[in-house]
């Protein structure tokens, strides 16, 4: 049930962004559209996190996984926003667990 009401978000926020379906999400660009902040820094043992104060919500992430890693986790935490979730701290377990990797 989690994992459709996700995608349905997913779609509706590609949607509110004219994002279309056929073509890869620059996830960066629209996690930058989305006026969330984004940083990129060195994390011991985590892939991302995630944070909201108030109005004010942003993304951390790891530089010393790989990029690709880097933009899947950036899409892991921009989904705890969708979720509307206070904070999450993502070992790698906790991102790769529903993708198989």
């Amino acid at each position: 049930m989690l994992r459709r009401e996700t995608e349905v978000k997913a779609l509706r926020l590609r949607h509110s962004l004219s994002l279309g379906t056929e073509t890869p999400v620059n996830i960066f660009d629209t996690i930058r559209r989305l006026r969330l902040w984004l940083v990129f820094q060195p994390l011991s043992q985590v892939f991302g996190t995630y944070q909201r104060h108030s109005q004010a919500a942003g993304i951390a992430i790891n530089v010393k996984v790989h990029p690709a890693m880097q933009r899947f986790t950036a899409a892991h935490e921009l989904g705890h926003h969708i979720m509307k979730h206070s904070a999450a701290i993502d070992h790698e377990s906790n991102v790769t667990r529903f993708s198989g990797l």
